[in-house]
């Protein structure tokens, strides 16, 4: 293959990067924008993000939160544990979506009906046949992620036979069985204690988001030697502070303290995501150097 080719091929390649994780932000700036009109249609804020669950930005929280679970999983981390990080938040996205939360307590009038509300109810409190909604994507999901697993790593090793290339290892491999592990607790946790599943699925999910996006951004403010280096600790610290917040509100009578904890913590990847977005421009994934030889005696 001539030279040009290879760098018209490597240019293509470096597009599809940067334009799938524009796409990360770009969704999660389409979900803010459906909040804000039902917000100003309904006059008043839902307890949490996941509480529009049962309004009309349903559609859109659902979508993006699984658009953003299927990205991060396709984005390939510069280090093996990020990589772990990012394909475990991804996993862990379309659980949030997937297993509703509570009824919000704020009964704002483009909220679903009143007669709705006993069979959420019925859902969280372990009711087998409300909560086959839930099963039924979940199976779906992780049927849909052990086959693509299955199928990458199938045709990474038809593709070594013939060519260069070879089957993937550690950075396949590591982040399926930590996806796996999860999939293994959430078995036994739905399984012998469907209640206590339908009721903490979801807001353990999406702790496990934040956390696992916050330690991506710790390892890459670590290594980094760049002015971005500031920006990345800037938004880990903001993810800490969010934190913080969540557990000093529980300490007061503080409806909204989750809405506001989940804007900080969301505000605060985002921000992070788009900077690293404009540094790897050009490059796509971060080169990570190698180790330095020790130094002969």
């Amino acid at each position: 293959m001539p030279d040009e080719d290879r760098l018209d091929v490597a240019d293509h390649a470096v597009s599809t990067y940067r334009y799938l994780r524009l796409a990360i932000v770009t969704v999660i700036l389409t979900l803010a924008v459906s909040l804000a009109l039902e917000r100003h249609a309904a006059s008043c804020w839902q307890d949490s993000v996941s509480s529009y669950y049962y309004t009309p930005a349903h559609s859109v929280f659902v979508a993006a939160l699984a658009v953003i679970g299927v990205a991060l999983i396709t984005i390939r981390g510069a280090q093996l544990w990020e990589e772990v990080c990012l394909n475990m938040a991804g996993f862990l996205a379309p659980v949030v979506a997937f297993v509703p939360t509570a009824w919000s307590s704020r009964n704002c009038p483009s909220n679903l009906t009143a007669s709705t509300r006993p069979t959420v109810q019925g859902l969280l409190s372990g009711n087998h046949f409300f909560a086959r909604f839930s099963t039924n994507n979940l199976l779906a999901f992780i049927v849909g992620g052990a086959f693509a697993v299955l199928l990458t790593s199938g045709v990474a090793r038809i593709r070594g036979r013939t060519s260069r290339l070879v089957p993937w290892g550690p950075e396949l491999w590591w982040p399926a069985l930590g996806c796996g592990l999860i999939v293994v607790i959430g078995f036994f946790w739905h399984r012998w204690w469907p209640a206590s599943f339908n009721t903490h699925a979801h807001s353990y999910s999406a702790i496990g988001v934040f956390v696992f996006a916050g330690i991506v951004m710790f390892l890459t403010a670590e290594r980094n030697n760049s002015a971005y280096r500031v920006i990345y600790f800037a938004c880990f610290a903001a993810i800490a502070a969010g934190a913080m917040v969540f557990f000093v509100g529980l300490l007061v009578t503080w409806q909204h303290r989750v809405l506001v904890v989940e804007a900080i913590e969301t505000t605060a990847f985002v921000v992070f995501w788009f900077f690293q977005t404009i540094q790897l421009w050009d490059e796509g994934l971060t080169p990570v150097p190698p180790p330095t030889p020790p130094a002969a005696a």
